[in-house]
């Protein structure tokens, strides 16, 4: 990075921004590999992660991660390049950059929350809940990008999604409604669409578009989807 500086290509404000996306995102990607693995290599009875990777596990567990390891960074180098990709066509699309990183358009934002899940989260162990959770997030991604969407972040029991049109939102509500429906151990799923200027930074979105969708989720029934005015227009 210091030689991108010194050649000219990137000033320190620019160069500290990436360091500080890369170091956040891999920090998490690496965290769910390594639990990923762990789970994979429990349910295999290799390992025993009851009270964490106890020394005398840490080295099987590294042995399997060496042999993971080529793989597991070719594949990182193509995501990236695809994700990279479709970063820059999404931003040329959606609006302009702003001279501090920040890009601005109309989009539609879409949140999708499990009802009762404070309620469920108090009775159910620890390993149940984490298993629906695990479900709820990984059905929910396979359908925005299969309608087209971008999924910004997920939170425990709510995700949230982008959409350049509000055909393609509404889209993805009744996609997600259907497929959570047939999976009895996760519940009604309610869901809050709003269409309008969308501020973007660092990978997040905000702004008061952003906030009606969270506001419309927490009153939408429950197995149901209300929108805002310029998405029920569209």
């Amino acid at each position: 990075m210091l030689h991108l500086i010194e050649v000219g290509h990137l000033d320190e404000d620019t160069a500290s921004d990436l360091v500080r996306g890369l170091g956040q995102t891999t920090a998490r990607l690496a965290d769910w590999q390594v639990n990923s693995l762990a789970g994979h290599l429990e349910r295999q009875g290799v390992i025993d992660v009851a009270d964490g990777l106890a020394m005398s596990t840490l080295d099987t567990f590294a042995d399997h991660l060496e042999e993971l390891m080529p793989d597991l960074e070719a594949l990182l180098v193509y995501v990236w390049r695809r994700a990279l990709a479709t970063a820059v066509t999404r931003a040329a699309t959606t609006g302009a950059e702003s001279a501090d990183g920040t890009e601005a358009g109309v989009m539609s934002v879409g949140f999708a929350d499990m009802v009762g899940y404070t309620r469920l989260s108090r009775r159910l162990p620890e390993a149940d809940l984490a298993r629906l959770v695990q479900r709820f997030e990984a059905v929910s991604a396979d359908v925005v990008a299969a309608c087209g969407g971008r999924l910004v972040k997920t939170v425990g029991d709510e995700v949230l999604f982008t959409t350049t049109t509000a055909e393609q939102a509404a889209d993805i509500a009744l996609r997600l409604h259907a497929t959570h429906a047939e999976d009895d151990s996760v519940p009604e799923v309610r869901v809050g669409l709003a269409t309008g200027q969308v501020l973007s930074r660092m990978g997040d979105v905000f702004g008061t578009t952003v906030n009606l969708a969270s506001r419309l989720t927490a009153m939408a029934k429950p197995g149901g989807t209300l929108v805002d005015a310029e998405t029920r227009a569209h």
